[in-house]
């Protein structure tokens, strides 16, 4: 088994990326991948009511990587969006996301919709949006048990993600750089 590398993005460019969305349905979806770091099976999955209006979460329930229902936290300027969506989308299906064709959106669909965006990293894919969540919640010192159960991850994948990210520099490292016997 060859080690992949971790692509992921840096947080501009997820930024310009949001921005840069043709509809409200394509930026959800992208925001629901980065904050949620969930897969596109479970995103495909997702009905209205597992969005928690109150608790601000979304639940995902078993699918063929899960064996338990697991529930993720999503921002409040998410979860905005999605109520917009809600009170302007054509559709009556319980899926939150759907097409004119389908009541609930494939991976393949949802794979192309995300491919149409570019950044300096060249083509996305909902794969890289699940690092760019995991990278950027670690650098952000969030830790390894909490970042796995938010995106659902086993431990030994989620070793081997992070051993690929960069050490992020914990407080203690902060202090001890500024500390004032530097200036003796």
């Amino acid at each position: 088994m060859t080690k992949e590398n971790i692509t992921y993005l840096e947080v501009e460019e997820i930024i310009d990326l949001v921005r840069n969305t043709k509809n409200t349905r394509d930026k959800i979806l992208i925001q629901i991948l980065y904050e949620t770091g969930c897969t596109v099976s479970e995103l495909t999955n997702i009905k209205v009511r597992d969005v928690k209006l109150r608790n601000k979460q979304i639940v995902f329930s078993e699918n063929s990587h899960a064996k338990e229902k697991r529930e993720a936290h999503i921002s409040l300027n998410l979860l905005n969006n999605i109520k917009e969506y809600l009170n302007t989308r054509d559709s009556t299906s319980s899926h939150l996301l759907s097409t004119r064709q389908s009541a609930k959106m494939t991976p393949k669909r949802i794979q192309q919709l995300i491919s149409e965006y570019i950044t300096t990293k060249g083509k996305i894919t909902p794969q890289i949006l699940r690092y760019t969540h995991i990278a950027h919640a670690y650098n952000k010192g969030v830790g390894i048990s909490e970042i796995t159960k938010q995106v659902g991850l086993k431990r030994s994948r989620a070793i081997e993600i992070f051993s690929q990210l960069k050490e992020p520099k914990s407080s203690y490292n902060k202090f001890l750089e500024e500390s004032p016997f530097e200036r003796i």
